[in-house]
């Protein structure tokens, strides 16, 4: 998996995704890396972007002593994954709560009807106005709005609003087909986050690296070497 600035390590119990969902998912990083590994390490020969629940992993935060925040199924989607598999996943960071457990989907109404633990921060990923529209203003589970938001790729302007999640993730797209990001889509991001009391981690700009979240531990990431 691709390094994450945002998280310490990653955890890939479930895999696979049955989209694309939008252009956001044109140059997908996960496919691509799921493709060089084929027949590998859980990954099937024949599709190995296929949904898959890797049974040996979900064990895998028990293990991890220290807390820690964790990507958690980026390797895919897990709104391509039947309930069973989600409710095992829920399961599983029920049993490790000391981690923060960061989930992204391109469908957050796959959250709703499940029990989700506290320690799991719900995120949904969006790269332009009409997606950002249409995903953000889910309520995934009762009483609860999405946790946190990534904008990546940002391609294309997003204005965002009251349903805006509290944390907020940018970036660009990177590689040699990568398409261009405006400098004045980020800072009309960024404007409207802290207008709103949302905070922003921009990946491309270290300096912003001031708004990364806290722990529920207390522990003020930036303080971690992190």
């Amino acid at each position: 998996m691709k390094s994450l600035q945002y998280a310490d390590r990653s955890w890939n119990p479930l895999t696979g995704c049955d989209g694309p969902f939008g252009p956001g998912c044109a140059h997908c990083w996960a496919r691509a890396m799921a493709n060089r590994l084929h027949g590998r390490v859980g990954y099937p020969s024949d599709h190995p972007f296929r949904p898959v629940l890797h049974l040996d992993r979900l064990d895998d935060p028990t293990h991890w002593k220290k807390p820690q925040i964790i990507a958690t199924c980026f390797m895919g989607d897990i709104s391509c994954h039947p309930r069973g598999h989600l409710f095992d996943l829920a399961h599983a960071m029920r049993r490790v709560p000391r981690h923060t457990y960061l989930i992204l989907t391109k469908i957050p109404t796959c959250f709703a009807g499940l029990d989700w633990p506290a320690c799991c921060l719900l995120g949904t990923s969006v790269e332009d106005q009409a997606h950002y529209d249409l995903r953000v203003r889910v309520r995934p589970c009762r009483d609860r709005l999405l946790d946190w938001l990534s904008i990546e790729p940002l391609l294309g302007p997003i204005r965002l609003d009251l349903y805006a999640p509290p944390w907020i993730v940018i970036g660009y797209e990177h590689g040699p087909k990568a398409r261009r990001t405006e400098a004045r889509w980020v800072e009309d991001l960024i404007s409207d986050a802290r207008r709103l009391g949302r905070r922003v981690f921009f990946k491309d700009d270290p300096r912003m690296a001031a708004d990364l979240p806290v722990r529920p531990d207390g522990v003020d990431l930036m303080e971690t070497g992190f």
